[in-house]
């Protein structure tokens, strides 16, 4: 049924073209491995020039001061080495996410990719914390930490070179962000696909979410799933109608969770998966 969706989905807006495949970075990602004194500063230590760091100190030097900081403080509360790498990760992706507009189409297919596949890893490991990675400031409560922590040290190769090439990109000869909203039979098309990533029995947590309450973990995770379909959706589509259509759907600022905030299944057309801006 999904090969059929998707076999529709391709046909019916792009004449049969070929579907745009993702690509995967194949860089390795350093992980901070040195405790220093809490008095040193973070930016002499050795976990500092962690990937992509070097590339967000250069053309995002704010940014790079508040990973320092978040640094500093791990370090001081004496978190492992992992851990730091996780919150590394975490911020860094979120700025990835931040500046999606201004990539071109083959970063905004990579991050595409990046984005599904990390929702995948989590799904997979946590499902129940899956939300928090979909945060547009990269700050993840403690447990959300652990798990990139543990995922980091599975797969070291996560996207560095990705994260640099896009980034440096976005800040040297930024694309023009996408304008106008996608095509609704697109939008169909994408929903019906992702709608098929979410087991029958997490469809109904598929909801919307009082931002001021709590999230269940069945809400997290069929939120996760939805936008990981979504993700995997659009990118059948050609490159340049994949990435143009992943921008119209993303609100930087909301992070991932905007990418399936506007699909939500509902008899309320009007109704937006929405989630809390604090975490506990």
């Amino acid at each position: 049924m999904r090969t059929a969706i998707a076999t529709f989905l391709v046909l019916a807006v792009s004449g049969g073209a070929l579907a745009a495949q993702p690509r995967h970075s194949t860089h390795a990602l350093a992980r901070g491995t040195a405790h220093a004194a809490p008095s040193q500063p973070a930016a002499d230590r050795a976990v500092m020039a962690t990937q992509p760091l070097p590339v967000i100190k250069a053309y995002y030097p704010q940014e790079y001061r508040q990973i320092a900081a978040v640094v500093d403080d791990g370090a001081r509360a004496h978190q492992s080495a992992a851990e730091i790498a996780g919150s590394i990760e975490g911020m860094s992706h979120a700025l990835l996410g931040r500046m999606s507009p201004y990539y071109n189409t083959d970063n905004t297919i990579d991050y595409m990719a990046n984005s599904r596949d990390m929702l995948r890893e989590v799904i997979a490991q946590a499902p129940g914390q899956c939300a928090q990675f979909m945060r547009a400031d990269g700050r993840l409560n403690a447990e959300a930490r652990a798990t990139l922590a543990t995922l980091l040290a599975k797969q070291p190769g996560w996207r560095a070179g990705l994260m640099q090439a896009s980034l440096k990109q976005a800040a040297t000869v930024p694309a023009k962000p996408a304008a106008g909203a996608p095509n609704p039979i697109v939008l169909q098309a994408i929903r019906d696909v992702a709608l098929h990533n979410v087991p029958a029995a997490l469809r109904v947590y598929l909801r919307p979410i009082n931002p001021a309450g709590p999230m269940s973990p069945q809400e997290s995770e069929a939120a996760c799933r939805y936008t990981s379909g979504l993700i995997t959706a659009t990118l059948q589509l050609p490159s340049e109608q994949a990435a143009t259509t992943f921008k119209q759907l993303s609100d930087p600022a909301r992070g991932l969770w905007s990418v399936s905030e506007h699909l939500i299944p509902s008899p309320d057309p009007s109704a937006r998966l929405t989630v809390a801006a604090a975490f506990p």
